[in-house]
Order: structure tokens, then sequence, then C-alpha cells
């Protein structure tokens, strides 16, 4: 049997016409967070000693999200 990949994604309804979305996440690794100003250096410092993967990601949501069915776009809110 072949393999897939799983990826981290978000569901979302659309507010204009519910349809059912899916938007894929953003992985950055820690290193990538830093560099970029996502993260400082004391909260990559602790990250890097709880995490056991060779290459440690993080992962994130959009901040604006397009429905694939109407074409609205959204500001996102988290639970």
């Amino acid at each position: 049997m072949q393999k897939v990949r799983l990826v981290h994604a978000w569901c979302w309804y659309c507010e204009s016409c519910g349809r059912e979305n899916f938007e894929n996440s953003i992985e950055l690794t820690l290193d990538e967070a830093l560099s970029n100003g996502t993260i400082d250096q004391d909260t990559f410092d602790e990250f890097s000693e709880v995490t056991d993967s060779a290459i440690p990601v993080m992962i994130g949501a959009p901040d604006v999200v397009k429905c694939k069915h109407c074409g609205d776009s959204f500001d996102i809110e988290m639970d």
C-alpha cells in the first residue's frame, strides 16, 4: 500500500455561503521563527530544551482565509 503524508490543517465554515473549507497550517522551524521575529530568544531556548525532534516545528494559522466556493475573504479568530 502506498503512503501519504498527513499535514496539519484548519477547518472553517464560510460566513457567507456556509460551506466547509480547509487551510494548510503554516509551519516554521524554530530557527525560522527566531529569525523572522515570531519568537524571541528565551522562547527559542525554552522550546529547544523540551523538544525531542531533530528539527522542531511550530504550527500556526493563516491571518486571512478565502472561501474556495464563493470567494469571500475573512480575518480569523481563534477559540
